[in-house]
């Protein structure tokens, strides 16, 4: 049974470590064929098709890329993406940098600015914490009436 799960004793050490780490990715590997690569060489197989869900797939070729050289949608949707891939995102990363060393210098009162600039993102979190203590509250939470619908008398969950 050793022989089974362990490598040979025969091969050398690098041989023996690139068996035990193509075992231990495996299972990645295998999700990663069936959940990403599965389905985009099925979607490109798809988009050579004309196919709905009633009927089977039937081949047309390029027909349907070359249907997309005449819709307008299409060609305003490759402006779209091109203005946030050009103009958008490079900006946005340009101030996310400038702001990270703005707010990484040795100035009077940084960090109050540091403060309103991280605010909002606590904030949320902060909102869904409060939403949550008052369905979970053992007296007046939503909860625990629920769960009395069932038989079911609600503990005192944050306590």
């Amino acid at each position: 049974m050793s022989r089974i799960l362990i490598p040979s004793r025969r091969w050398s050490l690098s041989r023996r470590e690139a068996a035990w780490a193509y075992a231990f990715i495996s299972p990645w590997i295998i999700g990663f064929l069936i959940f990403t690569i599965g389905p985009i060489l099925t979607s490109l197989y798809y988009s050579f098709t004309e196919f709905n869900i009633t009927s089977p797939p039937r081949w047309v070729g390029l027909a349907n890329y070359r249907g997309l050289l005449d819709d307008p949608i299409f060609w305003k949707s490759i402006r779209v993406t091109l203005y946030y891939a050009c103009l958008a995102l490079p900006l946005q990363l340009f101030i996310g940098f400038f702001m990270a060393v703005l707010l990484n210098q040795k100035i009077k009162g940084v960090n109050v600015w540091r403060t309103i600039y991280f605010l909002p993102s606590v904030i949320a979190g902060v909102a869904v914490a409060l939403v949550w203590v008052r369905i979970f509250n053992p007296r007046i939470g939503i909860f625990n009436p629920v769960l009395s619908l069932f038989g079911i008398k609600g503990p005192g969950w944050l306590q």
